[in-house]
C-alpha cells in the first residue's frame, strides 16, 4: 500500500462521525475526582450511586429543558455539578453559568472544579495556570462557565448561557426589587431557544422549599429497586407502611423489640434489616447488590417484573425531576439509618432527618387543632400546680402586653417530654386614686415564678421533692424599657434564671436561637446600661414543633401533656394555644408563601407565645441534648448536699436548681 493511500484512509477516518458518548459513560471513563485537599484521586464512581446515571443522561436529551433534583445531604450533589461542567467541555462546549447561595460557596466549587480537571488526563491540557484564572468564571479552553450567586443581580444577569446550574437553591437569598433569584436565571437561556437546559439541585427545607416546588412541577421521578427475593419494585423507606396492602412492610425493621418498644440507637444499629413491601428480609450484606438494580420511575408509571416501564407519565418529559435519599446509596447501611432516625426522634430533630436523610421537605400539620379535643386527649392525672414524678426541671415563658402579662410554667423530662404545671395572667393594679400603677403586673411575677417551690407528686428520679423554675424567658416585644428594668432587677436577685427573648421570623433553617446585644432602644433612643443580652428565637420552627407534639401519638418521647381538668379551668389557655395555624397566602410581589396566622383575632395567641418561649428555654438549658437528662441532674457521688438546694450543671454550663429530698 502506497503512502498516499495510507494518508487517504486516515483522512477518511478523521471525517467519519464519532460514536455518540453519553454523559454518564464519559464521566465514568474519563473523569477523575479529588477532595478539597487535592491529595486524593479517585475515578468518578457510579457503582455505589447508580441513580446518578439517569440524572446525568438527561443532559443528552434534547427534549429536556429543566432538571430539578431534590436530594438528601451527601448523595453526590457537588460531584454531579462538577462532572456536568467538565463533561460539557468534552462533549458539548457551550456557555454555562454556575450559581450558588453566596460568593464564597461558588468560589470554593470553582477551585474544586479546576482541581478535578487537573487530575483528569482528558482535561488537564485545558486548565489555565493558577495566576491566569478569573475569580468570576471557570475557563477550560473554548468552554466558559460564568459564576453567579443569589442576591447579586449583577452576577445573575447579563450573560447568555445554554446551560445554567443552580446549586442549593433553598439557601438562596432573593432580591427585594427583582424577586426570586431562582426565577432570574431563566432569563439567561433566551438566546438559546433550542437545547437549552436549567439544572436545579438542593436539599429541601420546609413548606416554602423552592426545590420541592420544582420537583412537584416536574415529572416526579422516584428511584425504585427490585427486591432480590421476589423481584417486587419499590422505593426505599425508613418507617414501614402503617396501613394499606403493604402495612408492616416497606421500611427498616429491628428498631423495635418483641414487645413493640423502641430500642436504643446502638441496639437498633445492630439489629436493623430491611423489610420488602411484600415481607421479604434484606440484610445489609445484600444491600450493595440490591441498590445496583434501580431505575427512575416517573409519576403515573410503574415497573413490571422485567423492569419495563408501563403506563403513561402524568407530566411531560420537558421538565424532569428526581428525588434521592441517603438510603439509595450503597454505602449507607440499614443500621446507620435506623440509628440516626432514633437519635433524631429522641432529640426532637425529625425535621433535620427528613431534610438531610430522606430529601423531603418538612411539612407541619396545617390548620389549628381543636382546643377541647387536644385538652381532653393530653390531660394527665396531676393537679394544677403540682409537678409529675418524671419531671426533672421547670421553665417559664412570659408574654408581656401593654396592660397585662401572661405566664406558663412547664415541667420537662427525658426525651423532651413535657407537662403543663401552671399558668395565669397578671394585670396592672390601680392605686388609691384609681390610676394604674406602672409595671404592677411585672412586680407580681417574682412570687409566682422565682421564689415559688412547685411540689412533685412523688420524689423524682434524682430524689427531688420540689422544684423551682430553672429559667424563664420574657418577651421584649412590648414595654421593652420596663421589661428590661424589671428583668435586670430579677437577674441581680436570682442570677441566670431569666433571659430576654424575642421572635425572629427571618431566622435561617436549622438555626433555633442566637444571642445578640441591644445597645439602645430603637423606638426611644434610650441606652441600655451595659447592653441588653437578648436571645432571638426562631419562632416558626418552635411553633411547628409544638403543633406536631399536640397531635403526636401518645406514648412517644416528646409528648406535650396538660394537667387534670385543663378543659374546665384552662379554657382560655387552650383556646389561645390552638389559635394559630399555617396558612398559604401571597406576599406583596404575588408570590405564594406559608405563614403562621392567628385564626380568631378576638381570642389572641399569648399563651401560645409563652409555650414557644418555654420550649426554646428548655433547649437552651439542655443544649438540645435530651439524652439521659437525669444523669446531669444527679448529685455528685458522696457529696454532702446543703439542706435546702443544690446546683448542678449541664454540659453547656447551665445550672439546674434541684431541691433535695428530705
Amino acid at each position: 500500500m502506497s503512502g498516499l493511500s495510507v494518508i487517504d484512509r486516515a483522512q477518511a477516518r478523521g471525517f467519519r462521525p464519532q460514536p455518540r458518548v453519553s454523559t454518564s459513560a464519559w464521566c465514568g471513563r474519563e473523569l477523575w475526582l479529588t477532595d478539597e485537599s487535592g491529595g486524593r484521586r479517585d475515578r468518578f464512581n457510579l457503582v455505589d450511586r447508580p441513580y446518578l446515571v439517569g440524572i446525568l443522561d438527561c443532559l443528552d436529551d434534547p427534549l429536556v429543558e429543566t432538571i430539578a433534583w431534590v436530594k438528601a445531604a451527601q448523595v453526590g450533589g457537588t460531584t454531579t455539578l462538577i462532572s456536568i461542567i467538565l463533561s460539557r467541555r468534552a462533549l458539548d462546549p457551550a456557555p454555562m453559568m454556575f450559581a450558588g447561595p453566596d460568593r464564597e460557596y461558588v468560589r470554593e466549587k470553582s477551585k474544586l472544579t479546576y482541581m478535578c480537571a487537573e487530575k483528569s488526563p482528558a482535561l488537564a491540557d485545558f486548565v489555565p495556570p493558577e495566576n491566569r484564572r478569573n475569580s468570576r468564571l471557570i475557563h477550560l479552553g473554548n468552554c466558559v462557565c460564568y459564576l453567579a450567586w443569589s442576591g447579586s443581580t449583577q452576577s445573575l444577569s447579563g450573560r447568555a448561557c445554554r446551560l445554567v446550574l443552580c446549586s442549593e437553591v433553598d439557601r438562596w437569598r432573593d432580591s427585594v426589587k427583582l424577586g426570586r433569584s431562582a426565577e432570574l436565571v431563566k432569563e439567561r437561556v433566551k438566546s438559546f431557544p433550542v437545547n437549552h437546559k436549567i439544572f436545579y439541585e438542593s436539599t429541601p427545607s420546609d413548606e416554602a422549599s423552592t426545590i420541592e416546588h420544582l420537583y412537584v412541577e416536574g415529572d416526579q421521578r422516584t428511584w425504585q429497586l427490585a427486591c432480590p427475593h421476589c423481584g417486587h419494585w419499590q422505593a426505599l423507606r425508613v418507617v414501614p407502611h402503617r396501613e394499606g396492602k403493604f402495612a408492616g412492610g416497606g421500611g427498616i425493621g429491628g428498631m423495635q423489640n418483641e414487645l413493640g418498644e423502641w430500642r436504643t440507637p446502638e441496639e437498633a444499629r445492630r439489629h436493623a434489616f430491611y423489610v420488602c413491601e411484600r415481607g421479604c428480609t434484606i440484610t445489609h450484606g445484600q444491600k450493595h447488590d440490591f441498590c445496583r438494580r434501580g431505575l427512575w420511575v416517573p409519576a403515573g408509571q410503574r415497573l413490571d417484573k422485567q423492569g419495563r416501564l408501563t403506563g403513561k407519565p402524568d407530566r411531560s418529559c420537558r421538565h424532569v425531576s428526581f428525588r434521592s435519599q441517603s438510603l439509595d446509596t450503597a454505602s449507607i447501611s440499614w443500621g446507620w439509618a435506623a440509628e440516626e432516625y432514633l437519635i433524631a426522634r429522641k432529640n426532637s430533630a425529625l425535621r433535620e432527618f427528613w431534610n438531610n436523610w430522606l430529601g423531603r421537605a418538612w411539612k407541619s400539620a396545617r390548620g389549628a387543632p381543636k382546643w377541647k379535643q387536644v385538652g381532653t386527649r393530653l390531660a394527665q392525672p396531676h393537679e394544677r400546680g403540682l409537678v409529675p414524678t418524671a419531671a426533672l426541671f421547670l421553665t417559664a415563658g412570659l408574654d408581656v402586653m401593654p396592660d397585662f402579662s401572661r405566664w406558663v410554667v412547664r415541667a420537662w423530662g427525658e426525651g423532651s417530654t413535657s407537662w403543663l404545671v401552671d399558668w395565669g395572667t397578671v394585670k396592672l393594679r390601680p392605686n388609691e386614686a384609681g390610676d394604674m400603677i406602672p409595671n404592677s403586673d411585672l412586680a407580681q411575677l417574682e412570687d409566682l415564678l422565682f421564689t415559688r417551690n412547685f411540689k412533685l407528686v412523688a420524689p423524682n428520679r434524682v430524689g427531688a421533692e420540689a422544684l423551682r423554675v430553672r429559667m424563664a424567658g420574657v418577651d421584649t416585644g412590648h414595654r421593652i424599657w420596663d421589661v428590661w428594668q424589671w428583668g435586670r432587677a430579677q437577674i441581680a436577685k436570682h442570677g441566670d434564671r431569666l433571659r430576654f427573648v424575642a421572635g425572629d421570623t427571618r431566622a435561617h433553617v436549622g438555626q433555633f436561637f442566637k444571642l445578640g446585644v441591644v445597645e439602645k432602644s430603637a423606638r426611644t433612643g434610650k441606652v441600655y446600661e451595659g447592653g441588653m443580652r437578648r436571645w432571638m428565637i426562631n419562632v416558626d420552627t418552635y411553633k411547628d414543633d409544638i403543633h406536631r407534639r399536640l397531635t403526636a401519638p401518645l406514648g412517644e418521647q416528646g409528648n406535650y401533656f396538660f394537667c387534670a381538668d385543663v378543659c374546665g379551668c384552662g379554657e382560655e389557655y387552650l383556646r389561645e394555644l390552638c389559635n394559630e395555624a399555617k396558612i398559604e397566602t401571597l406576599d406583596k410581589k404575588g408570590r405564594q408563601v406559608v405563614e403562621w396566622r392567628v385564626v380568631d383575632k378576638h381570642t389572641g395567641n399569648h399563651y401560645f407565645d409563652c409555650e414557644v418561649y418555654d420550649r426554646a428555654i428548655a433547649d437552651m438549658i439542655t443544649g438540645q441534648d435530651w439524652g439521659e437528662v437525669w444523669r446531669r441532674c444527679m448529685p455528685p457521688a458522696r457529696q454532702v448536699a446543703p439542706p435546702e438546694e443544690n446546683r448542678f450543671t449541664t454540659p453547656s454550663g447551665q445550672p439546674f436548681l434541684i431541691t433535695e429530698r428530705s
